[in-house]
């Protein structure tokens, strides 16, 4: 009986082992893929990114006359009317929604919104970002006036001061 009891538990033991080295190096080969599929899903972008641009850059300059040229390129320059009403909108909305957030919240340390700090990740967002200049103006815009949203309120909502008698 202890020779059967003794090589059922070194089977288990073997068997433990075994299951632990495969799960091991699977998570190990999953890595891998993730990272690999990773770099190539951002090689990818990158030279879609680039085709993008080098097709805008001749339909700017494709153009037979100077003046369509111009047209083209005060286009790209000014953008359009959607771009100001998605900024506008980003303005708007981040405003509204820092002063929802300091009402909601209302943490201060000496009568500054604590809360102003979480509009840093927008502007930051904005300012890294590889898009269009009216994309990182909405990230930028909204995180910026998200602080002053909360700023507003403070402002507008002071604390009471505590009377001493």
């Amino acid at each position: 009986m202890a020779q059967t009891e003794f090589a059922g538990a070194f089977i288990q033991d073997v068997r433990r082992s075994a299951r632990a080295e495969v799960q091991e190096e699977y998570e190990k080969r999953e890595a891998t893929i993730r990272r690999d599929y990773g770099q190539q899903l951002a090689s990818a972008r990158a030279e879609l990114r680039k085709a993008q641009d080098e097709a805008d850059a001749a339909r700017i300059c494709s153009g037979n006359d100077r003046e369509a040229q111009g047209r083209a390129m005060a286009q790209y320059r000014r953008g359009s009317w959607t771009d100001l009403v998605w900024i506008a909108g980003s303005a708007i909305s981040g405003l509204a929604a820092g002063y929802a957030f300091q009402k909601a919240v209302d943490l201060r340390f000496k009568d500054a919104p604590v809360g102003a700090v979480l509009g840093a990740p927008g502007v930051a967002f904005g300012a890294g970002l590889d898009e269009s200049m009216t994309a990182r103006a909405v990230l930028a815009v909204g995180g910026t006036m998200f602080a002053v949203g909360t700023f507003v309120f403070t402002q507008s909502h002071p604390e009471p001061k505590e009377e001493t008698v």
